[in-house]
């Protein structure tokens, strides 16, 4: 099958002479849709956002097949209470001649409807080509002499969507559009069903008319406020049946969904015009206490600004428009306990919320590298007024209600983190007035000992955790109490980050003043005795790498496990290591001979005899994968960040770590892309044997950390260029 996706626009200009203009009306990605491709198509998907948590998402075939596919998808209480306020439109064309003889009737959009053991595609206009913008989707049928185009946009820092009809062709017929709003009005996560048997299956819903035909819909969940301009709306609560979700299918969840209609809007263009006009407008109504106090202004300034601070110091990374967009998908507002707005980072599109490691691992690349110090701070602050006995959340409630708090390593992150905001901006009074104390804190409720077991050993200083029952680290997939990657005792990264930790707040609080000077001796007596006990504790005897994780046994005797997996990278990446420069190289070795993938490592050898080397089929075995073989295009940040720190960042290793973000970056961009502007969460760990320059991707279909790391690594390179 030849390639179906393909730029629309040059590659970036890079270097000093880089140009910041971007045009948000063209297209960077265009699929002419036809009997080859169009099975590409249908697993193409994209997503927009709104700055708010909200978001848009879909397929290029326009082919709902997630419960998350939808043209509005709003956040409530930003940038959580997410709900699906328009799910999909139903749009019909009728022409007629001047004598008003009908000359056709035809319907834009495509639904898979379940029908038994089958799914059925109703007949549709055809669809000739899809494009993605940086900021818009759009859709073009051709049928007959006509045709017609339909552009998604969504407000920027407002939770709404607009969904503009351009219909072409002779002007002596008169056009008629009708569209039908098709809403769960329920939170995202969460299939609707009408009882068939109820007497009043329209009660969950409300619809109400106002002035020049808005139409008011409240559902179980949210209210949205729909309109056509112009045109005129009809109130017809109707309700329609069995709509089928091929990905849902595949995961093993529920599938099959019931749509609630509540009326349909017409616009009648008579004759004498070539070029019909029309805008759907869907606003979700919410609560005025719950919405951002920052004016919305356009998201192409909001960019510019970002390319412009970047682009004094570097200028290659600020000339990549789509990076800096792609980054920016994922900051959003949070509010702070004492009711203030805050920024923070969302995990993925479309389920995932903002998880303290997730938010703290993206944090250098999406805010730090790319100047965005003011929400670098306010991300920071976020997770600092969140703490609790020393430890960041792991996650928050969707509800917004409350935190979980069962992750050793997110407090570890931060301490990077912090440091590295230190380290980036030279701003020693915001540190100190903001960062230092929670740092402290974390310190000291590691050392002397904190929940889930987390405390550093009197006897080697090393950081323990857990007990076979939790599931600590990141890798935490666990299901019916079954944790499926035990790391359970001493884990390899996490005393990495907690040794470099200490060294990066040693120097961070040295450099501020000298108020802080019996701590910094005591970090110093710490860390000095961690990076003494490190290398003797987890080096490897199977190879030439360190160990995965240390076990303890009911007499506290440790023993490794060996198994190689690429936690052991974060031993040499960060800026502080606590391994001889022969270890590191053998680290590097083992995971660039064992793990590495062109879109990732995985997370565990293939020569292992739990690999598992495909991440697909229901929950319970994706969760049995997704840890143990599995490929994540993140961690390419640490691989590079290794080779290029065991080579001295020397030339020929700048160039090779350049060559694999390149090939890293294609996943975005590509003619084999299958998420147009963002990188998975996720890859098989064995290759597509339908496609060998491919490799399936799986998960959320936008990850902050993948895109994190991209830019973070595209940074350090660009700094360490010659001139």
């Amino acid at each position: 099958m030849p390639p179906a996706t393909k730029h629309a626009v040059a590659a970036p200009q890079v270097g000093p002479t880089a140009s910041l203009r971007v045009d948000w009306s063209a297209p960077r990605f265009t699929i002419d849709i036809n009997p080859e491709t169009v099975d590409q198509a249908a697993q193409t998907e994209w997503v927009l956002t709104n700055g708010l948590g909200g978001f848009a998402m879909g397929t290029a075939l326009g082919l709902n097949t997630r419960r998350y596919h939808g043209l509005l998808v709003a956040a409530t209480h930003p940038p959580l209470g997410r709900i699906m306020a328009l799910n999909a439109v139903s749009e019909r064309i009728d022409i007629h001649d001047a004598s008003g003889a009908a000359i056709l009737s035809d319907q834009l959009a495509m639904f898979a409807f379940h029908a038994g053991e089958a799914t059925s595609y109703p007949n549709a206009t055809p669809l000739i080509r899809f494009e993605k913008g940086l900021d818009f989707v759009c859709w073009t049928y051709r049928t007959g002499e006509f045709t017609i185009t339909r552009r998604l946009r969504l407000g920027w820092q407002m939770p709404e969507a607009q969904v503009a009809y351009e219909i072409a062709g002779p002007k002596e017929y008169a056009v008629q559009l009708t569209v039908s709003p098709l809403t769960r009005l329920a939170d995202y996560h969460k299939l609707t069903a009408c009882d068939r048997t109820d007497d009043t299956p329209f009660d969950q819903y409300t619809v109400e008319s106002q002035d020049r035909g808005r139409l008011v819909v409240a559902g179980p969940g949210a209210t949205v406020a729909l309109s056509l301009r112009p045109g005129r709306s009809v109130i017809e609560p109707d309700w329609w049946y069995a709509f089928h979700y091929e990905k849902e299918l595949q995961r093993g969840q529920d599938h099959v969904e019931d749509l609630f209609a509540p009326g349909h809007f017409t616009v009648a263009f008579k004759p004498g015009r070539t070029t019909r006009k029309a805008t759907l407008k869907a606003e979700c109504i919410v609560d005025p206490v719950s919405s951002v106090t920052q004016k919305p202004g356009p998201r192409q300034a909001h960019i510019t600004a970002i390319q412009s601070r970047l682009a004094e110091t570097k200028p290659d990374l600020a000339a990549r428009a789509d990076l800096l967009v792609a980054a920016d998908d994922f900051v959003v507002p949070r509010f702070l306990s004492d009711g203030s707005q805050s920024r923070t980072i969302l995990a993925g599109y479309p389920w995932f919320t903002d998880w303290g490691r997730d938010t703290l691992i993206s944090l250098p690349g999406l805010l730090l590298a790319t100047r965005r110090f003011d929400d670098a701070l306010a991300a920071l602050r976020s997770c600092a007024d969140a703490l609790s006995h020393g430890l960041v959340p792991n996650r928050f409630d969707d509800s917004g209600q409350g935190a979980h708090y069962n992750t050793v390593d997110a407090s570890l992150w931060f301490l990077h983190a912090a440091c590295q905001y230190h380290q980036a901006t030279c701003d020693d009074a915001s540190f100190s007035r903001h960062l230092a104390e929670p740092c402290l804190e974390i310190v000291n409720a590691y050392h002397h000992g904190t929940d889930f077991d987390i405390k550093a050993d009197p006897d080697d200083g090393l950081i323990m955790a857990g007990n076979p029952t939790t599931q600590l680290t990141w890798m935490d997939a666990m299901r019916d109490g079954v944790v499926f990657t035990p790391r359970y005792g001493k884990a390899v990264e996490i005393n990495a980050l907690w040794y470099h930790g200490l060294r990066s707040l040693e120097h961070a609080l040295t450099s501020v003043g000298t108020q802080h000077a019996d701590q910094t001796a005591l970090l110093k007596h710490m860390a000095d005795r961690v990076q003494s006990s490190f290398e003797p504790a987890f080096k490897a005897e199977s190879h030439e790498g360190i160990s995965d994780c240390l076990f303890p046994d009911e007499k506290k005797q440790w023993s490794a496990d060996e198994s190689i997996r690429p936690n052991q990278l974060f031993a040499v990446s960060l800026e502080y290591s606590p391994l001889s420069p022969a270890r590191q190289a053998g680290v590097v070795a083992v995971c660039r001979r064992e793990l590495l993938t062109p879109v990732g490592l995985r997370t565990l050898s293939p020569k292992h005899p739990k690999y598992q080397g495909r991440f697909e089929g229901p929950l319970c075995d994706r969760d049995a994968a997704y840890h143990q073989g599995t490929v994540w295009p993140w961690l390419m940040g640490p691989y590079v960040e290794a080779l290029l720190r065991t080579a001295d960042f020397s030339a020929q290793a700048l160039r090779l770590a350049s060559s694999l973000l390149d090939r890293l970056e294609q996943e975005m961009s590509g003619p084999d892309a299958r998420s147009l502007g963002q990188l998975h969460e996720v890859y098989d760990g064995d290759d597509d044997p339908a496609n060998e320059r491919h490799r399936r991707p799986d998960g959320c279909i936008a990850q902050a950390w993948s895109v994190a790391e991209l830019i973070r690594c595209r940074a350090l390179i660009e700094s360490h260029q010659p001139g």
